[in-house]
């Protein structure tokens, strides 16, 4: 999924692994081997200090903690992602650490939503998995005060994609009214085949 999302901008993907395993995809990434995700001299092979996004994706919470404690240290300007189990240390880890994301998990509500709906989970899914088809994407919007109504037109109307949400810096709001005003910097998250580049912000009025 990271290899298709990012096939056309150019970045480095580096997988870092303290497991003894070979490189999954050789000439599609770079692959790093080390001892602990703590080891300083280990850590600085994957050049972690100049990386935009860290993804720590590790068995233990405490080792996900600690790799992701070592990595806000190296690099505090990256975005850092990753999934603990027992949601309190990653409300922790957050709170030591502003740039990283949390994912919380799911797995309860999506069942209790399929029970009542059947068919939801797979909705999901395609909307994670930009191998399936249509994907929700984000981009921030760099045109002039206007209405959603404006934006969800010229969505549809110019690109084929479905606006569902904007952030406006205190949380995602789902489906707002039409009129409800969008600023510049405001984060659109939307519905689309692909990722939409090269947007044309002045017909947004």
């Amino acid at each position: 999924m990271l290899l298709h999302e990012i096939k056309s901008s150019h970045q480095d993907i580096v997988l870092c692994s303290a497991q003894k395993i070979e490189n999954p995809f050789p000439g599609k990434i770079e692959f790093v081997h080390i001892s602990a995700f703590t080891d300083q001299a280990d850590m600085q092979k994957t050049c972690v200090n100049k990386a935009k996004t860290i993804i720590i994706d590790l068995d233990n919470d405490n080792d996900i903690m600690a790799a992701g404690l070592n990595c806000a240290n190296e690099n505090p300007d990256a975005h850092i992602v990753t999934y603990f189990r027992d949601a309190h240390l990653g409300t922790l880890l957050k709170q030591h650490c502003k740039n990283v994301e949390c994912i919380p998990s799911i797995a309860s509500e999506m069942i209790a939503k399929s029970a009542v709906d059947p068919g939801s989970s797979q909705l999901h899914y395609e909307l994670v998995n930009n191998a399936l088809g249509m994907t929700q994407y984000m981009v921030k919007y760099q045109g002039q005060p206007t209405s959603f109504n404006t934006i969800f037109s010229r969505f549809k109307q110019q690109y084929d994609a479905i606006l569902i949400a904007i952030n406006q810096g205190n949380g995602l709001d789902l489906n707002p009214p039409l009129e409800h005003v969008i600023q510049p910097g405001d984060v659109l998250v939307y519905i689309a085949d692909e990722r939409i580049t090269n947007i044309d912000w002045k017909t947004f009025v």
